[in-house]
């Protein structure tokens, strides 16, 4: 369910910068218009290339992963992969939670503010 709330949340903003954009389109200045108008091809080319040539790949490596194959040289089978340490750790989780202890502190608070 979550998934699709943040589908529908980003499918709403990239549609109405969308049609931000090719308003805006609708100036006097050229060099204005060639801008919103350019910024709103490249969001909904984003979008739509997001939408289908990444889920697209994302689902072939899926797939590639539930057959045991490599990465790297994709006809080598693992037999009985077992992921090392290293990789299921996460570098940056933990490095965030690490900030948000530290901003928690008063004394960082007011160094910040």
């Amino acid at each position: 369910k979550q998934w699709y709330q943040r589908r529908v949340g980003v499918s709403v903003t990239t549609f109405t910068d969308v049609i931000a954009f090719f308003v805006g389109s609708n100036t006097l200045l050229p060099g204005l218009q060639s801008f919103c108008v350019y910024a709103a091809v490249a969001i909904f080319s984003i979008y739509a290339l997001q939408v289908t040539h990444f889920v697209a790949w994302f689902s072939l490596d899926q797939r590639r992963q539930n057959a045991g194959r490599d990465g790297c040289i994709c006809c080598y089978t693992h037999k009985n992969f077992k992921s090392f340490e290293f990789s299921r750790r996460s570098f940056l989780n933990k490095l965030f939670a690490d900030i948000g202890v530290l901003l928690t502190n008063r004394i960082v608070q007011c160094i910040v503010m």
